[in-house]
């Protein structure tokens, strides 16, 4: 009896110890797996970032190209650029509209600030000339007869 229970408690030792290892095993694989999974969502950081430069790279690009057709008057060359240019990437619709608007608005700035300053200069005169307070002055006064 004590021979099977020494091979009993030999064979649980055994069977402890094989069942040991092999959860340091599936730990271990777990662990290099982890690993893996890890680089890789490092990687697709690093190239989803890059992909992300690329298109905003593009996107200027793009615009830029637009910006200066539009500037030169060549509106129907701005609407027709190649889509294969930008490597189809770019959304060239979006922003031929984008960049129109960004222009008309600058315009409107250019016309604002234009009659603005046309403003300033027509009121400078008036009040060098004294008109709008009534008074005279050397500019406002008539030449006299006979110069």
């Amino acid at each position: 009896a004590k021979k099977e229970d020494r091979d009993t408690e030999a064979a649980g030792r055994l069977e402890f110890e094989y069942l040991l290892r092999l959860n340091d095993g599936v730990y271990h694989a777990l662990a290099q797996l982890s690993e893996r999974m890890a680089l890789l969502n490092a990687e697709a950081d690093l190239r989803s970032q890059v992909i992300a430069q690329v298109v905003m790279e593009l996107n200027a690009a793009a615009a830029d190209e637009i910006r200066t057709l539009i500037r030169e008057d060549k509106m129907d060359e701005a609407r027709k650029i190649d889509e294969n240019k930008y490597q189809r990437i770019v959304d060239l619709d979006a922003i031929f509209r984008d960049v129109m608007k960004e222009e008309q608005e600058a315009e409107k700035k250019r016309q604002d600030a234009h009659m603005q300053s046309e403003e300033r200069n027509g009121e400078g005169t008036m009040g060098s000339n004294g008109d709008s307070a009534g008074e005279s002055s050397i500019l406002s006064v008539p030449p006299p007869p006979g110069a």
